[in-house]
């Protein structure tokens, strides 16, 4: 029970991190959003993993996926703005 609702602390996050994908994809910023979603699965996720089962064992190893959509979605985030505010200027 502990477990899922330590991976349901961020569900509601992924709405808005799918949302800034797709923004992104469509954007025509692909490489950005291919980014975000190798690091989320990837590039995040499994160093996290390794980390906070290091530093807080067995339920480290839940608390890796929220903390890889959080991460996820701050990168989300600023990339969009980044795109966005070139998108201005041109």
């Amino acid at each position: 029970m502990q477990f899922s609702r330590i991976l349901l602390t961020t569900s509601f996050l992924l709405g808005v991190f799918y949302v800034l994908t797709n923004a992104l994809q469509a954007m025509g910023a692909a490489t950005a959003a291919l980014v975000i979603n190798v690091s989320r699965q990837g590039i995040i996720f499994i160093p996290a993993l390794f980390i906070l089962k290091a530093i807080i064992g067995m339920t480290g190893l839940v608390w890796a996926q929220p903390v890889a959509d959080v991460v996820s979605l701050v990168i989300a985030y600023v990339l969009y703005v980044n795109t966005s505010k070139k998108m201005a200027i041109q």
